[in-house]
Formats: structure tokens, sequence, C-alpha cells
């Protein structure tokens, strides 16, 4: 595997600027499961899973939106009806159990009729839902917190010898970057397949993530975090019984310690062009998601490597003023408030107030230029002075 291909991915988008509300802030849900595809293979477990999640989130004071088995259409029509209902403040959180896979580290949930491999992968991706968009479509609405629960790693829906496996594609779903004030968590690893169920179809109601997680999200005394650990070493020592390799992964945006069961939280969402500030916050750079001509485009993909040995990365889609050039010729935006996502370096406890040095080298790539247009950057960050430093000019290409 290459230097690029150690790293984990996070794809970055467009900042849809929201009006402040003064209304009061609510909990809402959107659950959706899927067992009956109509190309792909069947799943077991996943519209139970969906049911006993909804039933969980009601018991929490959430609005769920519940809708199963749905087609893409379907879910396009009631996802908008969900968007437009969320206010600043909102918690959300977003629940999917299905078929879900990679394709060039991007994230995609199947649909009912979301094609099958020979389709082709533009196919795929036209008919199933790209998981970093959803999240940015979501995170827009400048939340309190968000939660996204993907029991989606399951078993490739598709054979070794399809178009997917023939492209290199790993198993289960790709790594991603840490979104600020998003909590993600998957099912399995990395590049690991979920189990659908343990042992028996016909006598187990829920997958062995679900058995282990839902429980725990009723615990007020239990964090994201502690939750998310405890998965980990359940949902391992079961597969291991099937000698199944399966350990949960979990990917933590949220500053502290957040209790899903206690929602009452003094933490005051960030405006558009507000800037994520502590003692343990440096703020790297912005990456723009415009075009040549101060239009906007489809987010682009961002990888991060090596990861920080001091710390971890946050991300955040911000509002700023134009000042760098990296997709090409820009001079025209120039001192213009554009959107674009920010590169937070946060420094891990033990080592603030060191005197030591870290380096970033940050892969931008826009696919939607033609041709694909990719940058390379390189920064050193300094631990004591809090100051982040580029290391010559960006290194641009074209083409893929």
């Amino acid at each position: 595997m290459g230097y690029w291909g150690r790293c984990s991915f996070l794809l970055v988008g467009l900042l849809i600027i929201m009006p402040i509300q003064s209304v009061r802030a609510e909990r809402r849900a959107f659950v959706t499961g899927i067992n009956d595809y109509t190309t792909l293979p069947r799943l077991s477990t996943a519209v139970n899973d969906a049911s006993a999640a909804a039933e969980t989130l009601r018991s929490l004071g959430f609005t769920v939106t519940r809708v199963d088995q749905p087609g893409y259409n379907q879910f396009k029509e009631k996802w908008r009806e969900f968007l437009s209902s969320l206010k600043t403040g909102d918690t959300v959180v977003f629940y999917f159990g299905g078929h879900g896979l990679q394709v060039d580290g991007l994230n995609y949930l199947l649909l009912k009729d979301s094609p099958d491999a020979d389709a082709g992968e533009k196919v795929l991706a036209e008919k199933s839902l790209n998981f970093h968009e959803l999240m940015q479509q979501v995170e827009t609405h400048q939340l309190a917190s968000s939660l996204y629960i993907l029991d989606a790693c399951r078993v490739s829906p598709f054979p070794d010898t399809s178009a997917r496996a023939k492209s290199g594609q790993s198993r289960g779903l790709a790594a991603i970057e840490s979104l600020y004030g998003a909590f993600v968590m998957y099912s399995a690893g990395p590049d690991e397949e979920a189990l659908d169920f343990l042992a028996d179809p016909k006598n187990e109601r829920n997958s062995v993530y679900a058995r282990h997680l839902l429980p725990l999200l009723v615990d007020k005394k239990i964090s994201l975090v502690e939750m998310a650990k405890r998965v980990q070493v359940q949902v391992e020592e079961d597969g291991k019984k099937v000698g199944h390799q399966q350990r949960p992964a979990y990917f933590d945006g949220i500053l502290g310690h957040y209790y899903l069961a206690n929602l009452e939280s003094s933490r005051k969402p960030l405006g558009p062009e507000d800037r994520i500030t502590g003692d343990n916050v440096i703020r790297v750079t912005t990456y723009s998601t415009g075009g040549d001509h101060c239009d906007s485009l489809s987010p682009p993909r961002v990888r991060i490597c090596p990861q920080p040995r001091y710390g971890r990365i946050l991300t955040r889609y911000e509002t700023y003023k134009f000042t760098d050039r990296l997709y090409g010729k820009s001079t025209s935006c120039f001192g213009k408030t554009r959107h674009g996502v920010a590169i937070y370096y946060i420094i891990d406890p033990e080592h603030q107030g060191s005197r030591v040095f870290d380096n970033l080298h940050i892969e931008v790539k826009n696919w939607a230029k033609s041709p694909v247009v990719t940058v390379r950057d390189r920064w050193e960050v300094d631990l004591a002075s809090k100051i982040a430093k580029r290391m010559g000019q960006p290194v641009v290409s074209k083409g893929q």
C-alpha cells in the first residue's frame, strides 16, 4: 500500500448560510433500514434494527422520521422534508441499516433500487447516497450536535468478480476525518465487513452491532466515546466466536464529552463566520469549494497524511475571505467571501505547552472540475506558538 493509501479520507463541502433562528431547538432523528433489495442480496435484520433504533430514540425525546426500505426517489423526498424541518441548535441523529460500500475512498449507502455492479460505478454512485454529501447537508444547519450511526459495512453485496472488486476497492466503508460537532459510528472498522447476524438469521432479530449499541444509547452515565469503546469490545468478542474480525470504528468531532441521553448542552452552535477557539486549537488553513469564477462546486475530497502525532484533526464548514489560489487562476475572487472547509489541529491534553513541531500533508481532489484538479499541500504546525506555516507552494495537477 502506497503513502497516500494509508491515509483516511474526508469529503468537504459547500456551506449554506442558515439564518440564526430564535425558535426552540429540538431533537430530531432520521431512521431507515433496508432488507429487500431489487438487485442486491437480501439482508435479514436491517429493518428490525431500524425499528428498534426508532423506538429507542423516541424514548429519548426525539421526533423520529422513519422510512422503511426506501428507493432512491422516496428517500430523497423524505430527506428533503427532514432537512427543511431542521433549525439552528437542533440535535440530530441519522441511522442507516443496509448495504454500504466505498468507491475511491467515498462512502455510499445503497437504497432498495440501487443497481448492481454491472451498471458501473458512475451509475451506482448516482443512484445511491453519498454519505459525505449527506453529512454536509445536515451540518450546514448549525446544529448543537449530530450523531451518525451506519450499520452499513455489511458483507459486500458484490462478488469478488464484480467491477468494484476489479477496480481495487476495499471492503466495507472508508475512514473519514472528524467533522466538528459530529460523531460518526460504523458497525465495523474501516475496510472491514459487519455481520448481519451472528449464527442463525431465522432466530436473530437484530444485527450483532445493533444488539450491543442500542441499549447503551439510553444510559445517561455513558458518553458517546465510552459507548463506542464498549461496543467495540463487545462486538469484537462476538465476531471471534464465529471466526470473524469486526471492530466498530468511530470518528469523534465533538470537543469534550457528550451524553446522548442527557441532552442539556451549553455549547452554543457556531455561525458560518465563527471559528473554533481554545487553548489547544490551531487553525491550519481553509480550502475553498468554489471554482475559477467564484461559482460553487460539489465538495472535494481531502486526505491528510500522516495523521497528527500530538493531536487530532477537526474540520468545519465555514465562510471566509478568499486570499489564496488553489484551483487555478481565481484572482477575480480575491477578497470576496467564499465558502470552504477549515482544517483545525486539536492538541492532545498531554502535549499542550510542548515545544514540538508536527507536519501535515494535505491532498485536495476536486472532481467537480473538468479536468479533475488535485492540490497537494504541506504544513508545519508549531504547538508552542500555535502557528501553522505552509511549507512551499501547493502543487497543482490536472487529470485523474
